[in-house]
């Protein structure tokens, strides 16, 4: 490489056993026009024994191993590689590898990649981390980030000796395969976690819902919410995350207040204060008929909305208090079977504390609500 770059396009260079890369820089070097749809590929076959830091072909990869690999084909591509679960909207850098026969990593089986800054795509040296696939099964695969470190410098990302340690812990390596593709990318911009369930059943009393992760990355916790109508929802209680995990994860939440219709979602919620909503699931349980009455936004501006279900009477009471104990509405109203959904204008109260009631046959249930 002495003058320009090579754009491999869709095609593959095959550097067969002899053939390497010579001077390749952050102006000479070699590349995809398209990064996103562009499929071509620099190869290079090599036998590999016991040693350290080889780099076949010079693609940029420094493979270590404590067993003779053999004769094996190392793949260099430069296609973005797409993040798994939710956070499918992410990319890895412009640069990926094959490596077969690697397999696992430890202290002596390594892969470590070099990078041009050209190809961050985005993301900034010191964030960038090895991904790897990781596939359970035929059921669920993901990215895996290794734990490890950059070298912005000599522009070369390491895993550590133990890369895998925040994510799996023995005896739950096994059924998992670790494929031979590798990628960058970074903890600002993840590439993995993924929901792989979440349902849930009536159980007499009361509501059980299930869910599981194939992975977790930065997850705090879940916040369970629930809604009449499947647009308000209201949290009803926090399970908490596994922080990082890519291992399958099992939970469960008891609504033991469950309504005779309801919706159901998951707040994932990151350390950070990002989050994201599951699907939504819809369950009638029709033999707990349990009244409800829910208000909502709180803290308000104008629109206050209440929404009541299964109330003990067809009508109910409505009242609106200050804090202090001063009545400012007091209306009758019918409630049909489905629930009654009531928007209150109240952009005329002083900006202070109030106490919302309703009241139906021995149902009474308030609230304290806050007008901004």
């Amino acid at each position: 490489m002495t003058n320009g770059q090579l754009d491999l396009q869709n095609a593959t260079v095959d550097l067969g056993t002899s053939g390497s890369i010579v001077n390749e820089t952050e102006t000479n070097r070699i590349k995809v026009g398209n990064i996103t749809t562009n499929t071509g590929t620099i190869q290079a076959t090599r036998t590999i024994n016991i040693g350290i830091d080889f780099d076949p072909g010079n693609l940029g990869v420094l493979i270590s191993t404590d067993v003779n690999m053999g004769s094996i084909t190392v793949v260099r591509g430069h296609q973005v590689q797409q993040g798994s679960g939710s956070f499918s909207g992410n990319y890895s850098v412009a640069r990926y590898y094959e490596v077969p026969n690697i397999g696992e990593l430890n202290a002596n089986d390594q892969v470590k990649m070099h990078y041009w800054d050209a190809e961050l795509n985005g993301h900034t040296d010191a964030n960038l981390e090895v991904y790897q696939w990781v596939e359970e099964g035929s059921t669920s695969a993901w990215w895996t980030p290794l734990l490890g470190s950059v070298n912005a410098g000599t522009q070369l990302v390491s895993p550590s000796g133990t890369p895998y340690s925040a994510y799996f812990g023995p005896p739950n390596w096994y059924p998992f395969n670790f494929s031979e593709l590798f990628t960058l990318g970074s903890m600002d911009t993840p590439l993995p976690v993924e929901l792989i369930t979440f349902d849930g059943a009536c159980h007499g009393e009361f509501v059980i819902l299930e869910w599981e992760t194939a992975s977790e990355q930065n997850n705090e916790m879940f916040i369970v919410e629930r809604s009449i109508d499947g647009e308000a929802f209201d949290a009803i209680g926090t399970v908490d995350g596994a922080g990082d995990s890519n291992q399958p994860l099992a939970y469960e939440f008891y609504d033991t207040k469950p309504l005779s219709k309801a919706y159901y979602r998951l707040k994932q919620m990151d350390f950070n204060g990002a989050f994201e909503y599951s699907n939504i699931i819809n369950l009638a349980c029709h033999d707990v008929p349990n009244p409800m009455f829910m208000v909502y936004p709180n803290p308000f501006k104008s629109e206050l909305h209440v929404v009541v279900t299964d109330l003990p009477e067809d009508s109910f009471m409505l009242e609106l208090y200050t804090i202090e104990g001063k009545q400012i509405i007091q209306e009758k109203l019918f409630a049909p079977s489905e629930g009654l959904h009531k928007i209150l204008q109240l952009g005329n109260l002083v900006p202070a504390m109030y106490v919302i009631r309703v009241i139906s046959g021995d149902f009474v249930k308030s609230y304290q609500v806050e007008k901004q």
